[in-house]
């Protein structure tokens, strides 16, 4: 770094700007309307997560940091009382503090777009050679507790990866890495990777909070709303993804609209939320598997 400026910051603004504005350019010549999502570079000696680069138009791009639950992916093993902080670069231990510290480290993630731009979490995943021996379990608890913090922070995710040729001898046939959620004769992981969200709701509402337990016969499903405006429409429609895989009756609670449907063969839940007056007021909704 020292050869090219004094912090990360310099060479964000002197090397990585100009290469997002050239493939930017060089996208948008094919289609104005493509979005470019734009990711740091890596500082093995320095773990804290960079923020977008105030440059960036928030009409053009979109900020997409990877994070990974180091000691799983590093290590290939998984303790479900321990973890790594790499932002402090210390170990953590207890299943309270571990979930503790990823929901800290993935909120970061989500404000490192300087409140402008659109933030995904752009790469995450854990190893499936953990345990193939026991039927991916150790793999499926890991993915459930990445999966956790982050939907606790309502953030966009895509997963690394799907390989369809994945086989046990050849991983991913990428370095040695054996990710993907996909082999050539199952899939693994679906208990922790298939979970409900919301899929599509007015702009006037604002997610608090999701949570999802898949580790319990009731499934339990939690989705905390509040309504950041009140425009003129009397009902709002929100659509929520609810997945067969673990939902084959589900019952629902709501402490304010109604659901009114739910489509096993599009796996959608429909609940129509009329006008809140108190935008304070947060609405909550549960879904479990049998009843509440």
């Amino acid at each position: 770094i020292d050869d090219y400026g004094e912090n990360d910051n310099d060479f964000m603004d002197q090397f990585m700007v100009p290469l997002f504005q050239k493939i930017q350019r060089l996208i948008t010549k094919h289609n104005k309307r493509f979005i470019v999502y734009a990711e740091p570079f890596i500082d093995v000696n320095d773990h804290q997560h960079l923020s977008a680069p105030i440059k960036l138009d928030t009409n053009k791009y979109a900020w997409a940091p990877h994070w990974y639950d180091g000691l799983s992916l590093m290590f290939r093993h998984y303790i479900d009382w321990v973890a790594i902080d790499d932002e402090k670069e210390m170990p953590v231990v207890t299943k309270y503090f571990v979930g503790r510290t990823f929901r800290r480290i993935l909120k970061h993630v989500r404000q490192s777009g300087n409140d402008k731009l659109h933030v995904v979490l752009g790469e995450t995943g854990v190893p499936f050679d953990i345990d193939s021996k026991n039927c991916y379990e150790g793999s499926t608890m890991a993915l459930d507790r990445v999966m956790r913090a982050i939907e606790e922070n309502d953030l966009d995710v895509t997963l690394w990866n799907y390989f369809p040729n994945n086989t046990k001898e050849i991983g991913d046939d990428w370095c040695g890495e054996d990710l993907s959620i996909r082999m050539k004769d199952k899939n693994r992981a679906l208990m922790s990777l298939l979970r409900p969200v919301v899929f599509e709701m007015s702009p006037d509402f604002q997610i608090v909070q999701q949570k999802f337990d898949p580790s319990n016969k009731a499934k339990k499903y939690e989705l905390t709303l509040r309504q950041c405006k009140i425009e003129s429409t009397s009902s709002h429609i929100i659509y929520i993804y609810l997945p067969c895989f673990h939902y084959s009756n589900p019952f629902i609670r709501t402490t304010f609209g109604s659901c009114r449907d739910y489509d096993r063969k599009s796996q959608l839940l429909v609940w129509e939320v009329m006008q809140v007056e108190d935008l304070s007021r947060d609405i909550t909704l549960e879904v479990v598997n049998g009843a509440l």
